[in-house]
């Protein structure tokens, strides 16, 4: 049975999206963890240590390929100035044993680092695959929670079908990957934070007057810089990105409506396309002895009448089509012109800071190759941990605004089951049923976007 198509026309609800995008969240979590089937439950507390155990491995790996910057390039820097020193000079055995031997360590360093990341380059695969799996655990334990609650005798919820289809996939793909994500990022500011905060001891904050703020910070100017650093691209990107939710929820409500009219085109092209008189047979053309209706690869029959094209009807939802994509490129290339900008600022930032200090006037001030890049490396990973947020803000509203599709969801299956229960109320007590000639929607609640409670007849 095919729904007529309902325009919908009330205006999107995404001013609430973050309190009310908690409450189905919650309640996906419970459906996942606490009332699924034993094995979903297993598996899902199982993926949970997965995701944890990856965040810390990842952070151990970032953490000890930071401690090998540091000797690896100390070893190049000295073993150029060896090079250089040497140039022109007469090579004794003495001295061309010690180049002999730096090569040798320069080589033993890029095997260590082979034996830092080899592990992780097999552990890492095996773990994205465990989580995939568990991404898809989770989706079809909230479909089959979705559909037990599914009502056939009530119009469903507009875009019913895309919400427990795609919004379902979506939301399960969102939380592994962002509690990989955010997870990760605590793990890698954990284990970095303490170094920052020892080079800040080590490395004084620049000379210059417009950086005599950072003073104030004593040995944690480093990790301050980082931080204010992230809270300004944060700020930032939320106020260009405030929009996004609405947007996506306006977008994802048309594109539900092109795909179910898509649909219904394919399976009965009679409530798309317009249907004038029947084609009547050409005088030139002698009529066909068998006037049985046409047959298609499908098996259905069609009547022999011509349809016509259904582009018409298609008319308004590409112009809103092209009207939310454009709304949402344009808020998107904000977004993305500040992170980009911002981003490419933050690689030099440290450079910036430290690097003066290769050449300082005094000796004990100087600081060695190694030592700027396992900062540069250090004060990286500590600001990427932080602005996490700001770095996922567009992906982080596009999951937003598949809680608030899915809250509505499960608004309408409740609103559902009460109206279900109300009618089987009425019709016990009054012994009548509720005859198929009552318009829908008449003295019944109605559900979001203007859908009636009752199934709609055509």
């Amino acid at each position: 049975l095919i729904h007529v198509r309902q325009s919908s026309t009330a205006p999107s609800n995404a001013g609430s999206a973050t309190v009310a995008g908690l409450a189905p969240a919650l309640a996906m979590l419970r459906e996942f963890f606490f009332a699924g089937s034993r094995l979903d439950i297993i598996f899902a507390w199982a993926g949970i240590f997965v995701i944890i155990g990856q965040s810390v491995f990842s952070a151990y790996i970032k953490f000890a390929i930071n401690g090998w910057y540091t000797s690896f390039y100390d070893l190049l820097q000295t073993s150029g100035a060896m090079l250089c020193s040497n140039v022109t000079a007469l090579v004794d055995e003495a001295e061309e044993a010690k180049l002999t031997e730096s090569r040798q360590k320069v080589w033993l360093g890029l095997v260590e680092f082979l034996r830092i990341v080899g592990p992780y380059a097999i552990f890492s695969p095996a773990a994205r695959w465990l989580r995939s799996h568990w991404a898809l655990r989770w989706r079809m334990c909230l479909m089959r929670s979705y559909m037990a609650g599914w009502d056939p005798n009530v119009a469903p919820v507009e875009g019913a079908s895309q919400r427990l289809h795609e919004d379902t996939r979506m939301f399960s793909k969102g939380i592994e990957t962002y509690l990989s994500v955010f997870l990760n990022s605590f793990c890698t500011l954990f284990a970095f934070t303490p170094i920052l905060m020892d080079l800040g001891t080590k490395i004084a904050p620049p000379a210059w007057p417009s950086f005599a703020w950072l003073h104030a910070f004593g040995h944690s100017w480093m990790f301050a810089s980082a931080a204010l650093a992230a809270a300004v691209g944060l700020g930032v990107a939320m106020l260009a990105g405030s929009k996004l939710v609405g947007l996506e929820v306006a977008n994802q409500r048309v594109e539900a409506e092109l795909r179910r009219d898509l649909v219904i085109l394919e399976a009965d092209p009679g409530s798309i396309s317009d249907s004038p008189a029947a084609l009547a047979p050409s005088k030139s053309q002698p009529q066909s002895a068998d006037p049985s209706p046409l047959r298609l690869r499908s098996g259905t029959l069609r009547s022999t009448t011509r349809l016509l094209p259904p582009a018409p009807h298609f008319e308004r939802i590409w112009h809103s089509l092209n009207a939310n994509y454009s709304s949402l490129y344009s808020n998107f290339f904000l977004l993305n012109l500040w992170l980009d900008c911002f981003d490419q600022a933050m690689v030099l930032a440290p450079y910036i800071l430290v690097a003066p200090r290769l050449f300082a006037d005094q000796c004990s001030e100087r600081i060695t190759l190694g030592t700027l890049v396992q900062t540069s490396n250090s004060f990286d990973k500590v600001f990427a941990s932080l602005s996490v947020i700001s770095e996922n803000w567009g992906g982080i509203n596009e999951w937003r605004s598949t809680l608030v599709r899915l809250r509505q969801f499960e608004e309408g299956q409740r609103l559902s089951a009460t109206a279900s229960s109300s009618r089987a109320a009425v019709s016990s007590g009054s012994g009548t049923p509720i005859s198929d000639g009552q318009e829908a929607g008449e003295g019944m609640p109605m559900l979001p976007f203007g859908s009636s409670l009752a199934s709609d007849r055509g």
